[in-house]
């Protein structure tokens, strides 16, 4: 049985990093240079850990299929502008199509680790 989910997001500079996940609307659980955690929802746990896995440059993991952090929100636009305040980018916005009746906005934290922003339009 699976009780918790941990994403994991390897940063170079664990303070930015914290100071943006802040400012998207996670609250920190734990905090230390190498490792910090934020409790998403009950079982899921966004983890950031010191030290860059890949180099920069890659494409998003939405587009390489891999695994990516994914949110929801009610209102895309004003959460994309939080993720660009605070140091993130915004890299594209996919639009509903069949099938499919969300809007998603692919984009970066500052370290260039990929996740995407959902709102589900109906």
């Amino acid at each position: 049985m699976i009780t918790a989910a941990t994403i994991i997001h390897y940063i170079e500079d664990m303070e930015r990093a914290l100071a943006f996940y802040r400012a998207v609307g996670l609250e920190a659980t734990s905090e230390s240079p190498g490792w910090s955690t934020f409790n998403v929802l009950p079982g899921l746990e966004l983890a950031l850990h010191g030290g860059k896995a890949s180099t920069s440059g890659d494409p998003h993991p939405f587009d390489a299929m891999t695994t990516t952090f994914s949110m929801s929100v009610d209102d895309l636009e004003p959460y994309c502008e939080r993720v660009t305040a605070a140091g993130g980018e915004v890299q594209r916005i996919l639009e509903p199509r069949e099938h499919i009746p969300v809007r998603m906005a692919l984009v970066n934290d500052p370290d260039g680790n990929g996740f995407q922003i959902n709102q589900y339009v109906g």
